[in-house]
């Protein structure tokens, strides 16, 4: 009397390596990071920029919201970059010293002479250029004769150094600002890094969990 015994043996491991294997492709993975890191680092601007509103008042201009809507990446050989290109933020990041340079909305395309900084909050987001007929507030400094702002009308008095302001001054004039590095303006290199590490775990496990028969699961 003989004794068949017969073992199927349904190897579902090879298949998942497979698949774990082409989900981890460049192709794949490198689009997948570079998703995670700006949905990142646009919620961070998103809460910069309900935290943060101007110091004068006034319409705001969502500068951090506009940097949230500029970050984007793109695959390159080895890797993701992700690109923020909201004008501004590396100052606001770096600090550094702005001075006046060529005014492109100048008729004769010259050199500026003096930073504007606004001094009302109707001010705030606009150029001088944007208020017409603004009159030069004088004052003597230092001995000299310098501006020191704009204003909707600024009349010269007899025997008073400098001028008497009749209207309201739009902006202060500068020959230069001065502006500290703030770190917090992007998120901490780690705690983003956990996070993509999380959205590239949450990706992987769901790739492994997948039944290879199951149509529906491709």
């Amino acid at each position: 009397m003989s004794l068949a015994i017969q073992i199927d043996v349904t190897d579902s491991i090879t298949p998942r390596m497979r698949a774990a294997k082409a989900a981890m492709e460049p192709s794949k993975l490198d689009p997948l990071i570079g998703r995670s890191a700006v949905n990142f680092l646009r919620g961070h601007f998103e809460k910069l920029d309900a935290s943060r509103p101007n110091k004068l008042g006034g319409k705001r201009q969502h500068f951090y919201g506009g940097a949230g809507r500029s970050t984007h990446f793109n695959t390159i050989p080895g890797g993701v970059r992700v690109s923020i290109s909201a004008l501004g933020l590396r100052l606001q990041f770096q600090g550094g010293v702005v001075r006046p340079g060529v005014n492109p909305s100048a008729t004769s395309g010259g050199p500026t002479k003096y930073l504007t900084i606004p001094a009302v909050p109707e001010a705030y987001g606009h150029r001088a250029s944007d208020f017409p007929n603004l009159q030069p507030v004088l004052r003597f400094k230092n001995g000299q004769l310098r501006m020191i702002g704009l204003a909707t009308t600024a009349t010269p008095s007899v025997g008073v150094k400098g001028s008497h302001t009749t209207g309201t001054i739009l902006f202060w004039t500068v020959k230069q600002t001065v502006h500290a590095p703030d770190p917090s303006v992007l998120p901490d290199n780690q705690v983003m890094l956990r996070a993509i590490n999380r959205d590239v775990k949450d990706y992987m496990d769901a790739v492994l969990l997948k039944r290879p028969n199951n149509p529906s699961a491709s």
